[in-house]
């Protein structure tokens, strides 16, 4: 016993002699390095990957790994969207699939449930021919679904009437209090935009946006400020990240996660096989006439000498083709660099047009393939959903052959036109 306890001093007193990052035969198994006074395998350690104090970051919901010494992360169970881990089956800015993002319509509240978008009307409106209407004042739908008030007549409290009551305004055939109303806001036509997570409200003629839970509204929409990177603990505090690295927001607190194949070094993200201030480790600075290949400090270089760093300009994003040349990467999309040429990937859910990632199952100008435009019609504006075309109408129009909006006194034909009173009329 006293042998064991001796031998088990000895050798924590030698861990306690080495330096941070030294590979003692003997005092550590094979491939492991002291660190802090510990023997760490910085090939697999994510608090030591690639070297000492190198730390590998992740966003909240996700862990943090070290594999061959390059940092990364995963986000199981939850998925990988970008620099973010989101669950997918709740999240309506990544509902279903990354970048699908819940719109809500006039008149909606927009969720995601089971993965998938769901809309419910707001209180006092009601479901007629999959849109919101409000069936007090709407005169194609007065006191209920296809109700509609013959010509001249208008819609007030639900019933069709010669003329509003005071007190209350004529848009357009609907009867409207336009200090409440959140189709016809302090005038008429004056429509409040919803907000995923949330319901437009008209107060005294000005609309307000009022959020669900525990979000909060923040330059027109609702956010959860404790995981928002634009509006971080507070509406319009915005994260900024270091170079190489994208901002992050755990319980309203900035942080940031680096891109792949580097590490967290203090305030910075490096690349420590071939940093000469943080070469092998963090803090692990070269001496002059020294350069930092593989993670250790040489004095020649196998690949170019750029600035201190030993590096391979036909892959290296930082020194691509040429010392300093930086390769960028659009929104949603990470930097590459193949044969001195930079370029870059696509995140998980979206894909690449021309110079863009986009997501081909929401987006207007990219809807089911790249270049398909969906066009806006009058009184509305485009949406794509599932890749496919579609519209949303503003309050008090409705969809026809989902091309166009009709207002009341219009008819809908099958070629999608709002006819005046026959079809092949269009306006």
């Amino acid at each position: 016993m006293l042998l064991a306890l001796m031998v088990s001093c000895s050798l924590t007193s030698n861990l306690d002699d080495l330096s941070s990052g030294e590979a003692v035969p003997g005092a550590c198994a094979e491939g492991q390095t002291v660190c802090g006074g510990k023997c760490v395998d910085t090939r697999t350690d994510p608090n030591h990957c690639g070297g000492c104090q190198a730390e590998c970051t992740a966003p909240g919901g996700g862990t943090a790994v070290c594999a061959a010494g390059q940092c990364d992360f995963a986000c199981k169970p939850k998925e990988r969207c970008g620099a973010a881990c989101v669950d997918t089956t709740t999240d309506p800015a990544h509902c279903g699939q990354c970048g699908n993002a819940c719109s809500p319509a006039a008149g909606t509240i927009a969720a995601c449930e089971a993965g998938t978008c769901t809309t419910q009307c707001v209180a006092g409106f009601a479901t007629c021919n999959g849109a919101c209407v409000d069936p007090n004042s709407d005169p194609a739908h007065c006191g209920g679904c296809g109700k509609a008030c013959a010509d001249g007549l208008v819609c007030a409290n639900g019933q069709c009437s010669s003329s509003c009551p005071g007190g209350l305004t004529n848009c357009s055939g609907a009867c409207v209090n336009v200090s409440t109303s959140p189709s016809h806001c302090g005038k008429c036509g004056n429509t409040c935009q919803s907000s995923t997570g949330g319901q437009a409200k008209c107060e005294s003629g000005a609309c307000e946006l009022f959020c669900a839970g525990s979000l909060t509204a923040c330059a027109g929409g609702c956010v959860d400020t404790l995981t928002s990177v634009n509006h971080c603990g507070a509406c319009g505090k915005a994260c900024t990240p270091p170079a190489g690295a994208s901002a992050s927001c755990s319980g309203g607190a900035c942080g940031f996660v680096c891109e792949s194949g580097l590490a967290k070094c203090g305030s910075s993200c490096v690349n420590t096989q071939t940093d000469p201030k943080n070469c092998g480790g963090c803090g692990v600075a070269c001496g002059s006439g020294q350069v930092c290949s593989s993670g250790s400090c040489q004095t020649t270089c196998s690949g170019t000498l750029c600035n201190g760093s030993c590096v391979t300009l036909s892959t290296n994003p930082a020194h691509c083709g040429a010392c300093g040349n930086t390769c960028t990467a659009p929104a949603n999309a990470s930097a590459t660099c193949a044969n001195g040429t930079c370029g870059f990937t696509c995140t998980s859910g979206y894909t690449k047009c021309g110079s863009s990632c986009v997501n081909l199952s929401t987006s207007p100008a990219n809807c089911g393939a790249c270049g398909t435009v969906c066009n806006a019609p009058k009184s509305g504006t485009a949406i794509c959903s599932s890749g496919n075309c579609g519209v949303s109408c503003n309050v008090g129009y409705s969809a026809c052959a989902g091309a166009a909006c009709c207002s009341t006194s219009q008819k809908c034909c099958p070629d999608g036109y709002c006819a005046c009173a026959t079809c092949n009329c269009p306006v």
